[in-house]
């Protein structure tokens, strides 16, 4: 079966440089935040990490919200970027839940549970969009995006990867439910939608590997190098820092990464909407 022209339509000649514009912009924007960071007092780092956060979720999901104006309403797309908004949009509401973190207070018992309940519906928001996404090769009448070899591959390499890294605390943190902990379910459920929002980045790769040339190729790789960011991220927060290492880089490279897989979601978005508005109908199976 022939792929449906909106999938693999040939990039316009003015969208070369812009996705590539947008990684770059991506970069150097989560670089400065990031050296700002490192360079407040203790106090003003607290208040500017949270904003700095706020920020950058909002703008991730800004993008998103734009790439799914492309697609027309009951568009699958649509709704995997909308779900993957709102994911971004959740996280930053959560933490607005406690302004008493701009002054370095800790959360209160009532808003921890309050943020692990979005952090949670965030996470699962984020599984269901980008498993539409990777099912975007079977919508379009596609066979399985790469050959069997490389789907193995890139499976078993990313599992493993998936598993090590926010495997070992939701294991902890799953014991700990057992034994009664009520808080450690909601860390169990939440470890559960990262470890599947990983296993998801290697066929939503595959995908945008597929579509080489067409308007989902850079918007689906960027939203899977983003994804690919907060697997980073969770590993350096699992494992410490690194021997050695000067203080305050550790929470340099925090901000940096945190603000980075943000930045790579709107860019993934709006490509996304570039792609559509250059000449590609807005179209995808449904």
């Amino acid at each position: 079966m022939k792929p449906p022209p909106a999938l693999v339509s040939p990039r316009p000649a003015s969208l070369v440089r812009s996705p590539g514009a947008c990684l770059f912009m991506a970069l150097l924007v989560a670089a400065v935040l990031s050296a700002v960071e490192t360079t407040a007092s203790t106090l003003a780092a607290e208040g500017l990490a949270v904003c700095v956060a706020v920020a950058a979720y909002l703008v991730g999901a800004a993008g998103a919200f734009a790439g799914a104006t492309g697609f027309a309403r009951g568009d699958h797309l649509r709704r995997a970027w909308i779900l993957i908004g709102l994911a971004s949009f959740a996280l930053a509401a959560g933490r607005l839940l406690w302004p008493g973190e701009l002054l370095g207070l800790p959360d209160t018992p009532t808003t921890l549970w309050l943020r692990s309940a979005v952090t949670v519906f965030s996470n699962v928001l984020n599984v269901l969009g980008m498993g539409l996404i990777a099912l975007t090769w079977l919508r379009a009448g596609l066979p399985p995006p790469g050959s069997p070899r490389e789907r193995i591959a890139v499976g078993v390499v990313l599992a493993l990867v998936a598993f090590l890294v926010p495997g070992p605390s939701l294991v902890a943190d799953l014991q700990a439910a057992l034994r009664g902990d009520p808080y450690a379910g909601a860390l169990v459920l939440g470890g559960a939608c990262d470890v599947a929002v990983f296993l998801l980045i290697a066929p939503v790769f595959l995908v945008a590997r597929a579509f080489s040339g067409g308007s989902l190729a850079w918007p689906f790789g960027l939203v899977a190098a983003s994804n690919l960011s907060w697997l980073v991220l969770d590993g350096f927060e699992l494992y410490g820092s690194l021997p050695g290492m000067p203080p305050g880089v550790g929470r340099a490279l925090t901000g940096l990464l945190r603000t980075l897989a943000c930045l790579l979601l709107a860019a993934a978005g709006i490509t996304q909407r570039l792609a559509v508005r250059g000449g590609a109908p807005g179209e995808a199976p449904a």
